[in-house]
């Protein structure tokens, strides 16, 4: 079920490229809803997935077909945790549950993914024409040197090329378009003020690891992130953000992941909010089980977007993955609830 508001998208990226992208959508005979109501589409969702469907996928940014700022916590736990700076989010997110959601518990008996549509018809139209995988396999891969537990998560990856560690990898030392990959793992530090590059660390600091000059301009296959706000396609985060305020929409000339989809991505599968890794060996605790579970499906065939709900639903059925304290329960909760995939992700 392809989802969206025409009006938005019309007013987004044009009447007539609107026009042709919904086409193209029933053209391939799937099943489009138009939302009469976006503001509260529950209603118009839940009669809709009432049909057998696969999964969801929403055309348009958050300022057409708005997202849902959630709590990921639960009462009790917020009880514990409280509002205040144990996390650079409080806890809360932008999340697309509700899209996939059949029964109204706000939570997706479907996968979901959002092709958000940054005001360009050029993302749109390659993010729908996306191909699965063709040719052979290849991975790329950079990682913070602090993050050792992505060195075996690359390994998970078809082909051969080695993980890039930074330090000392810098974007110069990649090299201008060079970021190639079918499958593509980026373990770095993301920023919720600056989505066009990512960041490494050295015994001094942070340094530049990673940034848009790297990207080739053709791009295929799927880029799993555990970047802080790496899948935030909006300048507001969903803690600090005020109704009826401009969202701030980003445009693929100042953000990776909207770069790597209007450069034809299948996928590309991130946070809305902080990130958290785990630093004690065997590393089976935070992000680490997610990405181990969403390279594991996805190597078993899955789709991205269907890889990510299957890995959701290993990962919840893990939790809190030795984790005893409010906090840590807290971290788990989050990394469950922030993880989405945009683009196509079919």
């Amino acid at each position: 079920l392809f989802v969206t508001n025409r009006p938005g998208l019309e007013n987004n990226i044009g009447q007539a490229e609107a026009k042709a992208a919904l086409a193209l959508i029933r053209d391939a005979n799937q099943s489009l809803l138009e939302l009469r109501n976006p503001a509260n589409p529950s209603a118009e969702l839940r009669q809709a997935l009432a049909r057998e469907f696969d999964g969801v996928v929403i055309v348009g940014g958050y300022d057409i077909v708005p997202a849902e700022r959630v709590d990921t916590l639960p009462p009790s736990l917020r009880a514990k945790v409280g509002n205040g700076q144990s996390d650079a989010d409080n806890f809360i997110v932008w999340n697309d549950d509700i899209y996939g959601d059949r029964d109204g518990d706000k939570l997706a008996e479907l996968p979901v993914s959002r092709i958000p549509d940054a005001r360009s018809s050029k993302l749109v139209f390659a993010a729908l024409c996306a191909a699965a995988d063709v040719g052979s396999p290849a991975r790329f891969g950079v990682r913070n040197r602090a993050r050792p537990f992505a060195h075996d998560l690359h390994k998970l990856l078809p082909g051969s090329a080695l993980q890039l560690v930074s330090s000392p990898t810098s974007p110069g030392s990649i090299g201008s378009g060079k970021a190639i990959g079918t499958h593509t793992y980026l373990m770095l530090h993301g920023s919720d003020i600056d989505a066009s590059r990512y960041w490494g660390e050295s015994p001094t600091g942070t340094v530049e690891a990673l940034n848009l000059s790297n990207l080739p301009q053709a791009s295929t296959g799927v880029i799993f992130t555990g970047c802080c706000w790496g899948a935030l396609t909006v300048q507001s985060k969903a803690s600090t953000y005020i109704p009826g305020q401009p969202l701030g929409v980003r445009t693929p000339g100042a953000s990776i992941a909207l770069s790597y989809l209007r450069n034809g991505a299948r996928a590309f599968v991130g946070c809305t909010g902080t990130h958290y890794s785990p630093t004690q060996p065997p590393y089976k605790y935070f992000g680490g089980p997610m990405h181990q579970a969403f390279w594991s499906q996805y190597a078993r065939g899955s789709g991205p977007a269907l890889a990510l709900f299957e890995a959701k639903v290993a990962y919840l059925a893990g939790m809190p993955h030795g984790q005893t304290s409010p906090i840590g329960q807290a971290v788990e909760f989050k990394i469950w609830r922030q993880y989405t995939c945009l683009g196509l992700g079919w």
